[in-house]
């Protein structure tokens, strides 16, 4: 029998204490009092066992390292620096080329559909400007 605290649970299996607690008070979840002697008092810490744990929200959640990397970890030269900063204005102006693009585009094409409105009206209304 495994038993770990409320706050460690949390950790484990990403989760809030709140919504531990919750659990606990609804009594979906059970836990183990352990009594531990003070100087002053007698406190009573809650632990609960990791079958419980597991039966309630499923194993514990794993973290995804791959994602995490810490920038103390990353040893890059001036030069590589540099170099990722160029990458990095090109790639912006390509953007705001695109970007200007995409907005001439748009103003062309809502030039060709009011030529489409107009050539669909009849000559009629065309003629007398309506």
């Amino acid at each position: 029998m495994s038993e770990i605290s409320i706050s460690e649970a949390s950790r484990r299996w990403n989760v809030s204490r709140s919504t531990i607690q919750r659990k606990i008070k609804s009594g979906e979840l059970s836990v183990v009092s352990n009594e531990s002697h003070d100087a002053t008092k007698k406190n009573k810490a809650k632990s609960i066992d990791k079958s419980e744990l597991i039966r309630v929200f499923g194993e514990p959640k794993k973290k995804n390292n791959t994602v995490s990397i810490h920038a103390s970890k990353v040893n890059l030269t001036q030069d590589e620096v540099h170099q990722m900063k160029q990458e990095i204005k090109i790639l912006q102006a390509e953007k705001k080329g695109l970007e200007v693009q995409v907005l001439l585009l748009t103003e062309s094409l809502e030039r060709e559909r009011k030529i489409n409105d107009e050539l669909r009206r009849p000559k009629l209304l065309r003629w007398f400007g309506k």
